[in-house]
């Protein structure tokens, strides 16, 4: 498998391989490859184990991942041979349901080998510093000049300055028990979404070895209760918000979500983006603080008829995910 990868995925190392696959706390990674007539590996793919919280029942689900085949390969026949062995793991019982946040290509390939389309991926983007992208469209000392008038406006009328004063707000190193609180507290209440513990999200987060994570965690006035948390990471001057949970959508959510962005405000970021699937209630929370919207690709699934989600009502409102609960 590391071979292969080390010739069709950028992100891919033996480092990775081995939080991933060997220290996942959600189970046991499952994978597979595919040979050609001389015996050599010519692709893989996995599934990564994930646990779903529905309503107070728990989902064994899985989610596609790490499909890589050789350049000398990359015909349909192979992927889509890889492709179908995620679903009969799951028509055999291994999970409830596979899902898949997949780009452009593997998408094509998942559609071929029987997955369905749950629904279309949101990325919210918020700009907090105009110039970059003014210094594109027009001379540099002109951007220079009408930028900050137009963060300025733009952090007036996103209102996070005004929203959530007596929250106090914290960059933590890790997960403790305060969030397992959080998550039994919530845990019913929520559309469905991944299960957030401590240990998951430590795993998922803290102990990730590629991409530097950091957590600031809400807390009520007298700073000892936790009310909420966002996750995100810095890349390239962006800031990409990767988990945000709060004790519920309404004066909470925009108070974590106002204290994330006046955090931004300190960091040399110029913007702030993440990757959604689910309820509009979120949506409609971060385009209140000027985030804007579009579509970027699909949430796919398959789900066997045995699945306690068989009959589950599986419009886009009733999910809760971001990219914490994406592929790895």
């Amino acid at each position: 498998m590391l071979s292969v990868w080390s010739r069709a995925l950028t992100h891919a190392s033996a480092e990775r391989f081995s939080w991933i696959y060997e220290r996942n706390p959600a189970g046991p990674v499952s994978s597979w490859v595919v040979r050609d007539s001389s015996r050599q590996v010519a692709g893989a793919a996995s599934v990564f184990p994930r646990e779903l919280q529905m309503g107070n029942t728990r989902v064994r689900a899985g989610i596609a991942g790490d499909l890589a085949v050789r350049r000398d390969h990359r015909v349909l026949g192979p992927a889509v041979m890889l492709q179908r062995a995620t679903l009969d793991a799951c028509d055999s019982g291994r999970f409830d349901i596979v899902y898949g946040f997949p780009n452009a290509n593997a998408e094509a390939v998942e559609r071929r080998a029987g997955y369905r389309v749950l629904g279309p991926v949101s990325r919210m983007r918020r700009h907090l510093r105009c110039k970059a992208a003014l210094s594109r469209r027009m001379a540099v000392p002109l951007a220079a000049m009408i930028g900050p008038c137009l963060d300025l406006t733009a952090r007036t009328l996103g209102g996070e300055d005004r929203v959530g004063r007596k929250y106090s707000f914290r960059l933590e190193a890790k997960f403790d028990e305060r969030v397992d609180r959080l998550w039994t507290r919530l845990c019913g209440t929520l559309p469905i979404t991944g299960v957030r513990g401590a240990e998951y999200l430590n795993w998922r987060f803290v102990s990730c070895p590629h991409k530097p994570y950091r957590v600031m965690a809400m807390y009520g006035e007298r700073g000892a209760e936790l009310l909420g948390y966002a996750v995100y990471y810095v890349r390239e001057r962006e800031s990409v918000l990767c988990d945000l949970l709060a004790v519920n959508f309404g004066r909470e959510l925009d108070a974590l979500i106002a204290g994330f962005l006046r955090h931004q405000h300190e960091l040399p970021v110029d913007a702030v983006c993440c990757r959604y699937f689910g309820t509009r209630r979120l949506t409609k929370a971060l385009r209140r603080f000027g985030f804007r919207e579009r579509r970027e690709g699909s949430v796919l699934f398959h789900i066997p008829s045995a699945s306690p989600l068989a009959q589950a009502d599986l419009a886009q409102e009733n999910w809760y995910l971001l990219d914490g609960d994406a592929d790895l």
